[in-house]
């Protein structure tokens, strides 16, 4: 579908709009296949071997399109339910930017009678669509969310993880400072950048490519406590100040979150980047924890999964990101948390103060069976 110049215009203002954050290419690629495989679908069904995508933007096809997409995304005629309802979303929404660039096309060459085609098509879509598609997968998603088991990770998991996170960052401190050979020097400050970035990612309950993202400029950027407000604090909250360190980074949606750091994963930060040079990080690797053969980074997901399978927890699989997120969002209901804090909290995590409730908070009753 390379060819296909449609599709070539969504996935390229997909990624002029994601701009230069190449780990979300993946998302423009998938889009790009999904409607390829529309395409397929809709050439066998109207016999049109060489047919593109902006051919069938059209009000007589919308039907065609609708068959289409309940084949791709296994539509069942006798449930009403889809195989794959997200791809069927997906689709709908793909469809509808197809034809907004058709549209836009449209205006910019005069071409009346495309214009005419593709708002038709709009006004069908926006009509229809729901009725046709999107309820169903809607419905589909419900009903396969209601048998779903609510997981939390236990207490217990999550404090055992933390203290072997901590013997294995002093192991790597201790490797680092005492590395004599240029590769064992390599393979210390790797160890204590992946434990570190754990460390971050369990200590924050942040999601995991936030931390992983974390670029040099945001720690020497670190936010400064302000003298009036310092003055309203308590002691206890004046000590916290003290303890740790703030640093902000750019998060789902272009919110601004902070990360925490305690005054042992501040040493372990300033070591690695004191130690980048000696061990081989390339100096345009802008990356706090970077890779060493490539201008990226490492990834949080994946070391959060090595430090877990090698810590013997009692539920392992219940230890990721998302999940540590969705435990703090529950055990904040068992303090009865006011508006205003839990709003507080709510934009700690990055989120939006509704999603905070409808997403990530469990049943009350529910989490107090679990922990």
């Amino acid at each position: 579908m390379k060819t296909d110049d449609l599709i070539r215009s969504v996935a390229s203002r997909e990624i002029k709009r994601i701009g230069n954050d190449t780990e979300r290419f993946g998302q423009v690629r998938n889009k790009a296949r999904e409607l390829a495989r529309l395409v397929v679908t809709l050439r066998n069904l109207s016999n049109q071997k060489s047919g593109k995508l902006a051919d069938f933007i059209k009000p007589e096809s919308f039907s065609l399109i609708v068959t289409a997409t309940k084949l791709v995304a296994g539509f069942s005629e006798d449930k009403c339910t889809f195989a794959t309802p997200s791809l069927a979303s997906k689709l709908g929404h793909s469809l509808k930017l197809c034809a907004d660039i058709l549209l836009a096309q449209a205006y910019e060459s005069q071409d009346d009678s495309l214009l005419k085609k593709t708002q038709g098509y709009c006004k069908l879509h926006e009509v229809r669509w729901h009725e046709e598609v999107s309820s169903h997968a809607t419905r589909t998603l419900q009903m396969k969310s209601l048998g779903k088991s609510k997981r939390l990770p236990l207490s217990q998991d999550v404090a055992k993880l933390a203290s072997h996170l901590n013997s294995q960052a002093k192991l790597a401190t201790d490797k680092l400072a005492k590395a004599e050979g240029t590769e064992e020097l390599r393979e210390a400050w790797v160890a204590l950048s992946e434990v570190s970035l754990t460390q971050m990612l369990l200590f924050n309950r942040r999601r995991a490519g936030e931390v992983s993202k974390v670029k040099l400029e945001h720690v020497k950027q670190q936010a400064t406590h302000d003298p009036d407000v310092l003055r309203s604090l308590s002691e206890f909250e004046k000590k916290l100040c003290e303890a740790l360190t703030r640093i902000e980074v750019t998060g789902k949606r272009g919110r601004k979150v902070p990360i925490l750091l305690t005054k042992q994963m501040k040493a372990a930060v300033d070591l690695l980047i004191a130690m980048r040079s000696s061990a081989g990080i390339s100096a345009t690797n802008q990356f706090l924890f970077a890779c060493r053969k490539t201008d990226g980074h490492l990834r949080g997901c994946d070391t959060l999964r090595k430090y877990v399978a090698s810590a013997a927890l009692a539920q392992p699989a219940n230890i990721t990101s998302s999940l540590l997120r969705k435990q703090v969002a529950t055990l904040s209901q068992l303090v009865s948390l006011k508006d205003n804090e839990l709003d507080v909290l709510a934009g700690y995590m990055g989120h939006d103060i509704r999603i905070h409730r409808e997403y990530y908070r469990l049943p009350y009753l529910h989490c107090l069976t679990i922990t």
